[in-house]
């Protein structure tokens, strides 16, 4: 989307420039003509002849600019929802996989085919945390740092020292090395993964990371404090 939208900007730009030179080369035009002495009348025909040709290509470039950013914009629209739709439907599979405690093999391989179509429309940051995460889950099937085992924790290290090409790229940058002590500023986390949405979507602001995890990792009625039967007064 990005390179299309730089390449019809050039040409934007380009048709601005063209139609800028014509005027100019009119405007020398014309002065010419003053200087050669011309009749009124034939100057006021070439006046008129290159004022309605100027018009017309204005007009042109105008309309062509504005019907090109209309079918961007449709376009963008368009594309924006399809997002929507399948980030929401990878992000509900997620939950309900969170929902029980237990992550099994039809549902990684449900959300791994979701993320494969969400691919085709997300970001390459975003597709390479999509991949990570999805590689975790297949190799160690946990969402979070936290439920990871000691055993986990080291394989963790040493698989992606290996094989840092499978690291998201929002990681590529950290100067720390992957240790066993700094293994959760590498992993991606269900929190890692709504945050990357959202910056993928480009239209909320703000880290939710540390927000999201708050709600999620708290166990239903943990302190045996609901009413049974739980009634609404």
């Amino acid at each position: 989307m990005m390179k299309k939208t730089k390449t019809s900007q050039q040409k934007d730009s380009l048709i601005v420039l063209y139609a800028a030179i014509f005027a100019i080369f009119a405007f020398l035009f014309l002065h010419f003509f003053f200087k050669q002495g011309v009749n009124d009348f034939t100057i006021e025909i070439l006046a008129a002849t290159l004022g309605a040709s100027f018009t017309v290509t204005a007009m042109m470039v105008v309309m062509k600019i504005q019907s090109q950013h209309e079918r961007e914009g449709e376009f963008a629209k368009r594309l924006f929802d399809k997002k929507i739709d399948m980030y929401q439907t990878i992000l509900e599979l997620i939950f309900k996989m969170d929902d029980d405690n237990i992550i099994d093999k039809e549902e990684i391989e449900g959300v791994e085919n979701k993320i494969g179509e969400a691919a085709m429309v997300a970001s390459s940051n975003l597709v390479s945390v999509f991949s990570q995460f999805v590689v975790q889950l297949k190799i160690y099937g946990t969402l979070y740092p936290r439920s990871m085992t000691k055993k986990q924790i080291n394989h963790f290290v040493k698989y992606f020292n290996k094989h840092n090409e499978y690291l998201a790229l929002i990681y590529k940058d950290i100067e720390k090395p992957l240790e066993e002590d700094t293994f959760v500023e590498y992993f991606v986390s269900l929190d890692n993964v709504v945050q990357s949405i959202r910056e993928d979507l480009s239209v909320v602001e703000g880290d939710i990371q540390e927000m999201l995890e708050h709600f999620v990792e708290m166990p239903i009625d943990k302190f045996k404090l609901m009413k049974n039967p739980n009634i609404v007064d």
